[in-house]
């Protein structure tokens, strides 16, 4: 499972030329598509939560990311995906952001979602830095935590957003998952696990910061992106979703955020109120954007090239989604 932070079906695959995301598309000619697909909630937090127990927001009382709201202890005790493969038997492993982390999923649902192999755990559950880890025991893997869930660091907020950057928060993702795929075809080879699994790999990207290689930037050229056709907010719809997420806290994290909002292209009301960003950072939002998802596009195509060079990908069922998207 392949969900993807923030990623609106702006693809080839959709219809998107001015896209180059060969690797998804390569994967939708052999797919089913969804061409008519809602989120519950266009915030990560209720939505993968929502996806992930089958609940509507109401049920599991989760509507935002605050962190207190774990919808376990707000909503109820339900099963969620990952979960009910693992009580029938199945491996179940992650790496990089399946719930949303922190209090708000209980720490990734650790308790309840995942095989203790792949988590920093003993057998029993207990926390234990140096657990016995599922790629320990087959050399070449040196931490603990080389299969783990979710971990999505917040080292690398501040300075602009919409800029390229050598390295970001998922470059790990990629290589971490084809060890993965080695470790799980090499323990079914020595005989040591038939177990059938569940691996998940989160992307992060195309969430805000777009701190992506400059090649990725290369691909769309500001002169040659235009506007978004619709950069009126619509009316008639309710207030709470017309909430922008960089007239709050994004707008108080990077540089050029903050300089959009001190020069009031970026309001506490906006898109409400009308404003809206200049014809210029407009386009660099877009190419930015852009620019990320074509980055995760080629980090899916190492996922699926690992997975094919391991064996697995013959017999292996690939759901791919975006938990929704805020631009």
């Amino acid at each position: 499972m392949i969900p993807i932070d923030d990623m609106r079906p702006e693809l080839g695959s959709y219809g998107c030329a001015h896209m180059d995301t060969p690797n998804m598309d390569a994967l939708a000619t052999e797919s089913l598509i969804f061409d008519n697909a809602y989120v519950a909630v266009a915030w990560c937090s209720p939505s993968r939560t929502a996806l992930l127990t089958g609940r509507r927001p109401d049920a599991t009382r989760t509507w935002s990311v605050v962190p207190t709201e774990f919808w376990r202890e707000r909503g109820g005790n339900f099963t969620t995906l990952t979960q009910h493969f693992k009580e029938r038997g199945y491996l179940t492993l992650a790496v990089g952001k399946i719930f949303h982390p922190g209090a708000a999923s209980g720490n990734s649902d650790s308790n309840y979602s995942w095989s203790w192999e792949g988590l920093p755990y003993d057998g029993r559950g207990i926390k234990c830095p140096t657990a016995k880890n599922l790629l320990r025991g087959l050399g070449g893997v040196a931490t603990a935590d080389a299969v783990r869930v979710e971990t999505v660091t917040s080292s690398l907020k501040g300075g602009a957003a919409m800029s390229p950057s050598p390295t970001n928060q998922d470059d790990s993702l990629s290589p971490c998952a084809n060890r993965t795929f080695a470790a799980i075809a090499a323990r079914r080879r020595a005989g040591i696990d038939a177990r059938p699994f569940f691996f998940s790999v989160g992307f992060h990207k195309p969430h805000i910061p777009w701190t992506v290689p400059q090649k990725y930037y290369d691909k769309y050229p500001l002169e040659g992106i235009s506007l978004a056709p619709h950069r009126l907010p619509p009316t008639k719809v309710p207030s709470i979703a017309l909430n922008d997420i960089l007239s709050g806290y994004w707008s108080d994290t990077f540089s050029d955020f903050q300089a959009l909002r001190a020069n009031g292209s970026i309001t506490n009301s906006s898109p409400a109120d009308g404003t809206m960003l200049n014809e210029y950072w407009s386009r660099r939002a877009r190419q930015a954007y852009w620019a990320a998802l074509s980055y995760t596009d080629d980090n899916v195509g190492e996922l699926i090239a690992s997975a094919k060079a391991a064996g697995l990908y013959a017999n292996a069922i690939i759901v791919l989604w975006g938990d929704r998207t805020s631009f």
